[in-house]
């Protein structure tokens, strides 16, 4: 196996070179060690300089240790705090669920509000319709009483139509018989002359 070419020390120190560069402002990635290096693989750089970091985590966390009063008044001050935030959220919760038990009992009453008003339109829509059916029915009944009139007017109309025609010609019987007498009457005239 090859030797790498930077230490894992280098490769921190680069890294750092890199954090602390505040005119570029870059964010440590294994191509940007790799340049700031001059080589190498990205892979293997980053690698090293995450592992570096998780460990400077650890070491900064063990180095929280507090003196003993002071650990004692800061977990006096996180039960408080617990306890107030768990205070906090119960009463949110009651207040939220009030808000929801209102407001789940104002759908509730529109709802229902809603639902009678469209059984009063269904009542009222069912009261035409059955007004409608008994006129309907009405009417059906007339047309069924008229029927025998319609055929008797229809007879009559048949009857005026001959009338009619019969008139007519008595009319012309009449011109004729009185066209005839009118001749008949002027000869008569001429034959009194004549005599």
């Amino acid at each position: 196996m090859r030797a790498p070419l930077f230490t894992d020390e280098e490769v921190i120190t680069a890294g750092y070179e890199i954090k602390n560069d505040k005119t570029k402002k870059k964010r440590v990635t294994g191509q940007a060690l790799s340049n700031q290096l001059g080589g190498g693989r990205p892979d293997r750089l980053l690698k090293i300089w995450e592992s570096h970091i998780s460990q400077e985590d650890v070491v900064s966390s063990e180095k929280l240790d507090l003196p003993t009063e002071l650990e004692n008044f800061l977990e006096e001050i996180l039960d408080k705090v617990s306890l107030n935030l768990r205070s906090i959220l119960v009463k949110s919760d009651a207040h939220i669920n009030e808000l929801a038990n209102k407001r789940i009992e104002k759908e509730k009453a529109w709802c229902a509000e809603q639902a009678n008003l469209l059984e009063e339109k269904l009542a009222d829509a069912d009261s035409v319709i059955n007004k409608n059916e008994d006129s309907i029915d009405d009417l059906i009944d007339e047309i069924k009483t008229l029927e025998p009139y319609k055929h008797k007017a229809f007879e009559f109309e048949k009857l005026v139509i001959e009338l009619q025609t019969k008139l007519e010609a008595y009319e012309n019987s009449i011109i004729d018989k009185n066209r005839i007498i009118t001749e008949q009457e002027a000869r008569i005239v001429e034959l009194k002359k004549a005599a």
